[in-house]
């Protein structure tokens, strides 16, 4: 049999919270897709809602996935900081 690297499971953590926050992206454009879609039956001026529920999606989204990243950015920073002042 073969060993697995060193390496195998030290980047999990990390791998996870991308996973969560592409899930995250697209269930935001998804839901105000499905949502415009259901406003559209119901008002009958297909797609015109759907477009704009998948623009605000897609705009959720894309804020959800910034401010995640720069939150991300700034507990590392701050991690490093403290190692380097120990």
């Amino acid at each position: 049999m073969s060993r697995r690297p060193e390496s195998f499971g030290k980047m999990r953590p990390e791998y996870a919270r991308g996973m969560t926050i592409a899930f995250e992206f697209a269930g935001s454009v998804l839901l105000f897709w499905l949502a415009g879609r259901w406003v559209d039956g119901w008002l009958d001026t297909e797609p015109w809602f759907q477009i704009v529920g998948s623009l605000i999606g897609w705009g959720g989204g894309f804020a959800q996935v910034f401010y995640k990243a720069k939150r991300m950015e700034e507990a590392e920073l701050a991690s490093k900081e403290r190692a380097q002042q120990k």
